[in-house]
């Protein structure tokens, strides 16, 4: 009954990355029509898919605004025990510097959610609601991102082994300070291909689920040590067993 929770809870994981305030200084390694698939496993079984893309930009209450999109869907297999089908949408300021919106529409077994969180950062203040039921608005800090598009923000970080970065993320519920180690560089293939790869080690003590329960749980994430930054694969070990996502496949947008 877990495989499919914990394919979503890993991936929402790895959207958890760090962002940085001053990315408007570097050159954006993604744009509009960017596709990256990734195959979901839980131990032995490939148990269904994910899609990460780069849209066109929209308006949004009269100021240009970036798009990213993610779904994630079980296969047959997983749709048994527990079949996921998730849409998210985060959407930042043209400089990646912070969230201004962010949409799930979640279905998860016998749960689903339509979630939508607005940001204003004139109060500094973010506010959740689930099928238009409100809750009250919690403080941000500067450079808050929300989970989606927090992973393209860090698309722009200079990393450095050794080093760690801790930075705020929120879904709406609660503000995150999310600390990240680098850990090494390294060789790493994956159905994509070879690359030369970042090896990341997220901090999960304000994680739940099967994260908190689990005294050894593991979490780590490799990014392509490239001009385009593309993470490449997420590994989790948790009480109930493994994860993996692993790309499978990359478009590329138009030159």
């Amino acid at each position: 009954m877990y495989c499919g929770r914990i394919a979503y809870l890993g991936l929402l994981v790895l959207l958890m990355m760090p962002g940085q305030t001053g990315a408007e200084e570097r050159a954006h390694p993604f744009a509009p029509g960017e596709e990256l698939t990734y195959r979901l496993s839980w131990g032995i079984f490939t148990v269904g898919s994910a899609v990460m893309r780069v849209l066109d930009p929209v308006d949004l209450d009269g100021r240009e605004s970036l798009h990213f999109s993610f779904t994630i869907r079980t296969n047959r297999f997983a749709d048994t025990v527990y079949k996921i089908r998730n849409q998210i949408d985060g959407y930042t300021d043209p400089a990646v510097s912070h969230s201004v919106h962010y949409t799930k529409k979640q279905k998860e077994g016998r749960h689903e959610r339509d979630v939508v969180v607005t940001f204003d950062w004139e109060q500094q203040t973010a506010q959740y609601s689930n099928y238009g039921e409100k809750r009250t608005p919690i403080e941000i800090v500067e450079g808050t991102f929300d989970p989606l598009s927090l992973l393209f923000a860090v698309r722009l970080l200079p990393l450095v082994v050794g080093e760690k970065v801790i930075l705020p993320v929120t879904d709406g519920k609660k503000l995150v300070q999310t600390e990240i180690s680098i850990l090494k560089k390294e060789k790493l293939r994956v159905p994509a291909g070879k690359f030369d790869a970042w090896r990341l080690q997220p901090e999960l003590k304000d994680l739940g689920g099967v994260f908190k329960k689990s005294k050894r749980a593991r979490l780590e994430i490799w990014f392509s040590d490239d001009e385009y930054r593309i993470p490449l694969k997420v590994k989790s070990k948790v009480i109930v067993g493994s994860f993996r996502a692993t790309l499978v496949s990359i478009k590329r947008p138009p030159a």
